[in-house]
């Protein structure tokens, strides 16, 4: 038997065991998402290789993604005022972290010119450092404060010059809590007031109703994922930061709680 007949019957019976609610399924469907993560990685690296450095190679991706997540993962994601992403001009674009695969459903809003801002240590991930740099995305030390403001910098210039939109989790971390946000970190913050850009948040609604890494559930589920209004950071100044940051996470956290009641009347607010 060929080695591409192999595959093609692996990734049929993986698929197989992400459709049928088993205790395989957890295991199943965070291996398709490793295979959809790493594969997109290599399928599109010819197209960084064509175009280094151009963040409309996101496209690709934004428009083959959603497909993947239906037919493959079992996620439908309710887009909410997604035209709030569509603005023709630089912003910073901010999301809540949950879990890894909040990379898929975040590209049911990516604007057009969009980069994700990531931590360092993705950098070690083969082939998708190499597939994510020459998509113009940006990997920052987080943990070396100098190297972080001279990336933050060095983004504030970009963004205007270039006019692209960065992509931002301002939780720092994934969010192990699933009633609330986490304390939000400055930086997306000093890099849009620093360049004068608005700030475009979003929220994907809590994953509870399909999703729990520590209970190895993951089954099929729905997501809904509100982008709010831009919030203006003209006139504001770095010492502003600190309190439009905490604006910014309690109108987040009050669509969070709102959204994930709708996909779980047992969701428990904060």
């Amino acid at each position: 038997m060929s080695w591409w007949l192999i595959l093609v019957l692996s990734l049929f019976l993986l698929w197989l065991l992400c459709m049928i609610e088993s205790p395989l399924q957890y295991t199943a469907k965070m291996t398709m998402f490793g295979v959809i993560f790493l594969g997109l990685a290599l399928l599109t690296l010819p197209i960084g290789l064509l175009r280094p450095f151009n963040p409309e190679n996101h496209k690709v991706l934004a428009w083959i993604v959603p497909y993947l997540n239906i037919y493959l993962l079992g996620i439908s994601v309710e887009v909410r005022d997604g035209h709030n992403t569509k603005l023709n001009r630089p912003f910073v674009l901010l999301l809540n972290h949950q879990s890894a695969i909040d990379s898929v459903i975040m590209m049911h809003i990516w604007p057009d010119r969009c980069v994700t801002m990531m931590k360092r240590v993705l950098i070690y991930i083969f082939p998708f450092s190499i597939t994510a740099s020459l998509f113009g995305c940006v990997f920052i030390n987080r943990t070396n404060k100098n190297q972080a403001m001279s990336v933050l910098e060095h983004a504030g210039r970009e963004l205007n010059q270039r006019k692209l939109q960065f992509c931002m989790f301002p939780e720092g971390t994934r969010n192990r809590s699933s009633n609330t946000l986490l304390p939000f970190k400055k930086g997306a913050f000093n890099l849009a007031v620093g360049a004068k850009v608005p700030l475009v948040p979003a929220v994907m609604s809590c994953y509870t109703n399909f999703y729990d890494k520590k209970a190895n559930k993951f089954t099929h589920g729905k997501v809904i994922l509100t982008v709010l209004p831009p919030v203006e950071t003209t006139g504001k100044e770095y010492s502003d930061v600190p309190e439009l940051s905490e604006s910014v996470r309690q109108s987040m956290i009050e669509v969070y709680q709102k959204t994930s009641k709708e996909m779980n009347p047992n969701f428990k607010e904060e």
